[in-house]
C-alpha cells in the first residue's frame, strides 16, 4: 500500500466463499509499532454485516516518508501488510517561455515606447499584451481588473479573484482597474504557475539603471494611465499550468472562508498559488543575470533590497551598487565588485554562516531578514540566468520560522 504523509489509509479485509445469517466479528492487530502508521493505532474490531464478506478499518499515517512491514493478525491468521509512504510531490514556480522568437530584442519599427519586457527577459509589443475586457469574470478583485482566458472554471476564477482582492487590502492607492491577464498554459511537468509584471524595455519613461514595472507605476504614481501608461494593454500576467495539476478552490473548503480548507492529498491550493504569483507581479522579482549584469539592461526595485554578508561578521552589503559619475545614466547600477562571485553560484543558506549567503533585509536586526532561496535542482531551467533570477526572486520557507508564501515551491495539499 502506498500513501502520502499525514493521510489516513483504508485497509480492507476480504472473506472469500463464506456467508452466514448473522453478524460476525474479527479482531485485527498490528504486531509492529511505530512509523509510518501513527502510534495511537493499536487494534481494530471489525464486524461483518449480514451476507457481507468485506470490512475495512482506518490506519492513520504519520508525517514521515518511510516504509514498513507489519504482521497483521486476523483471528490467529497472520498476514503481512506493507505500508510505503511516498513524499508529497512539490510543484515549483516557473518561467514564461519566449513563444515568439522574433521578440529577441526591442522593435526597431515605430515608437519604441511600446516595447515591453517581462521578468524573464522576453520582449513584447503592445499588440501582444492586448487586454480583453470580455474575459473579466470577477465580481470584485480589489485594485485589479482581471482578464481570464475562457478555459477557467467559475470556481477557479473566483478563487484567483479573491486572492487579488485580499492582497489589495495591504496597500493604499488612488488607482484601480490595474489590468492583469490570467491564462492557462502547458508550463511543463513539475511547474504550477508563473507570473510577471511588464517593464518598458527602453526605460524611456522611468529613466535607466533601476526600473519600476507597470503595476508599480499604476499603484504609486499619478500618471494618466489610459492616455500614457496602459492604453489597452496589460500591466502583468499570471499563468497556471493547464495540465497535470489538480486545483483546490475556495468553494471546496468544508468550513468556508479558510476555516477548514480540507485540501486533498494530491491537490494544489489555488489560492496559495495565486498569492505567491501576485507577489511576483507586485515586484518580488530579480533581474540579476548569471554574470551579474542587468537583464534587458536594467535591474528591478527588488534587486536594490538584496543584501549579503561577505564575510558574515561584517555588516550586510548591497548586491548591486550605484555607478558613480555616469554621465549617460544618473541611476546606473552594477553588480557589487566587492562581492566578486558569480550570482549563479551563490550558496544560499538560512543561518547566514556562509559568506556567500544572500538575503532580503527588511529590518535592522538579523531576525528581520528573510533568506533569498530558490529550491531548484541544478539544470531546472534552460539557462543559468533563468535559474539565477528565480533563486533571487524567492524566499526560504523556514528561515526564522516564518512560513513564507514566497518560497519557490508549493507542496501539493
Amino acid at each position: 500500500m502506498q500513501v502520502h504523509p499525514g493521510e489516513v489509509a483504508t485497509v480492507c479485509v476480504q472473506r472469500s466463499g463464506f456467508t452466514q445469517s448473522f453478524n460476525s466479528f474479527i479482531y485485527v492487530d498490528l504486531n509492529n509499532d511505530g512509523t509510518p502508521h501513527s502510534g495511537d493505532f493499536r487494534y481494530a474490531t471489525l464486524s461483518f454485516p449480514l451476507n457481507q464478506n468485506q470490512v475495512c478499518f482506518d490506519l492513520p499515517i504519520a508525517a514521515v516518508n518511510v516504509a514498513a512491514s507489519y504482521d497483521l493478525n486476523i483471528r490467529g491468521t497472520e498476514e503481512v501488510l506493507v505500508v510505503e509512504v511516498t513524499p508529497n510531490n512539490e510543484l515549483f514556480c516557473g518561467v514564461f517561455k519566449n513563444n515568439n522568437p522574433a521578440n529577441a530584442s526591442p522593435s526597431t519599427e515605430g515608437n519604441s515606447d511600446f516595447d515591453f519586457s517581462d521578468r524573464f527577459g522576453n520582449y513584447y509589443t503592445a499588440e501582444e499584451l492586448a487586454f480583453n475586457t470580455a474575459g473579466i469574470m470577477c465580481a470584485s478583485s480589489g485594485h485589479f481588473l482581471l482578464d481570464f482566458s475562457p478555459d477557467f472554471t467559475p470556481e477557479q476564477a473566483n478563487t484567483i479573484c479573491r486572492a487579488f482582492e485580499d492582497i489589495s487590502l495591504l496597500f493604499n492607492s488612488a488607482h484601480s482597474d490595474i489590468p492583469i491577464r490570467i491564462r492557462k498554459e502547458d508550463l511543463g511537468t513539475g511547474i504550477n504557475g508563473a507570473a510577471t509584471a511588464f517593464w518598458r524595455a527602453d526605460g524611456l519613461f522611468n529613466g535607466c539603471g533601476i526600473e519600476s514595472n507597470l503595476v508599480w507605476e499604476h499603484i504609486n504614481t499619478d500618471a494618466d494611465f489610459d492616455q500614457i501608461l496602459a492604453p489597452g494593454y496589460s500591466a502583468g500576467e499570471f499563468r497556471i499550468n493547464l495540465t497535470g495539476v489538480q486545483w483546490h478552490t475556495l468553494n471546496l473548503d468544508a468550513g468556508g472562508d479558510f476555516n477548514n480548507p480540507g485540501v486533498g492529498a494530491i491537490a494544489t491550493d489555488l489560492y496559495s498559488l495565486a498569492l505567491h504569483e501576485i507577489m511576483h507581479i507586485l515586484g518580488f522579482s530579480s533581474r540579476i543575470t548569471a554574470d551579474g549584469s542587468p537583464l534587458n539592461g536594467f535591474y528591478s526595485l527588488w534587486d536594490r533590497q538584496l543584501m549579503g554578508n561577505f564575510p558574515s561578521t561584517t555588516p550586510p552589503i548591497s548586491i548591486i551598487v550605484p555607478i558613480t559619475n555616469n554621465p549617460e545614466c544618473c541611476d546606473a547600477h552594477q553588480y557589487n565588485p566587492a562581492i566578486g562571485i558569480d550570482p549563479g553560484l551563490l550558496n544560499i543558506n538560512c543561518n547566514l554562516s556562509n559568506p556567500e549567503a544572500v538575503f532580503y533585509q527588511y529590518g535592522p536586526n538579523p531576525s528581520d531578514r528573510a533568506t533569498v532561496f530558490g529550491d531548484y535542482a541544478p539544470g531546472s531551467f534552460n539557462d543559468l540566468t533563468a535559474q539565477t533570477i528565480n533563486i533571487l526572486s524567492h524566499i526560504n520557507r523556514v528561515c526564522n520560522n516564518e512560513p513564507y508564501v514566497m518560497h519557490s515551491s508549493l507542496v501539493q495539499r
